[in-house]
């Protein structure tokens, strides 16, 4: 009803603040793209790093100008791009990088809100990577990030640890050849009425 016709691309976005490291994991931004790419249309999630004064016209050109790149590859995962700061320049260049995993260093500070009440109050922030080819610090050096991001979140290394002989459990989809096939990664996109979700890729 919204969009009668199939879409030839979604882009989410702009978003203002980052979407890098583990905030894709929780980012609004990041999960409509993953949506429109479970349906096999390619996807975009845009960000620009937060500044109070924000410009996003021109945050708006880069991303177009990095999207017209990269449009034609065809790709199956969703494209995250990410701004720098526009407020300290242009950007150094692009880079295509892997996601950061490392977290950031973050704490609460106990507070007291004007009519009295008790708030913790997230401060701290600064990205935990040293050194590291990733997305959260080629953003803060000033570059364009370009990260691919995949539907699947297995930790397919600690999987088998959790054999199915040694502990007698049970695929929850009531068959061990379809749990199989998850492990080796997938070999269909499925959404059933049930609710059960599988989203891999080959």
């Amino acid at each position: 009803e919204l969009c009668p016709q199939r879409p030839d691309i979604v882009v989410s976005g702009i978003n203002h603040g980052a979407n890098v490291g583990i905030n894709v994991y929780y980012s609004g931004t990041v999960a409509a793209a993953m949506e429109a790419a479970f349906y096999r249309v390619p996807a975009v999630a845009l960000s620009y790093a937060y500044e109070e004064q924000a410009d996003f016209a021109t945050a708006a050109k880069y991303a177009v100008d990095v999207f017209d790149k990269v449009k034609n590859l065809n790709l199956s995962a969703v494209i995250n791009i990410n701004i720098p700061k526009l407020s300290y320049g242009k950007p150094k260049g692009i880079k295509i990088v892997p996601q950061s995993t490392m977290g950031f260093d973050e704490h609460y500070i106990r507070q007291t809100n004007a009519d009295g009440g008790l708030l913790y109050q997230l401060t701290g922030g600064d990205h935990k990577d040293i050194d590291i080819p990733c997305d959260t610090l080629a953003l803060i050096d000033g570059f364009i990030t370009i990260t691919t991001l995949g539907f699947d979140m297995t930790d397919y290394k600690n999987m088998g640890k959790l054999s199915l002989k040694k502990y007698g459990w049970k695929c929850v989809l009531g068959s061990e050849i379809i749990y199989f096939i998850c492990l080796l990664g997938g070999l269909f996109p499925l959404r059933s009425a049930r609710g059960v979700e599988l989203h891999h890729t080959i």
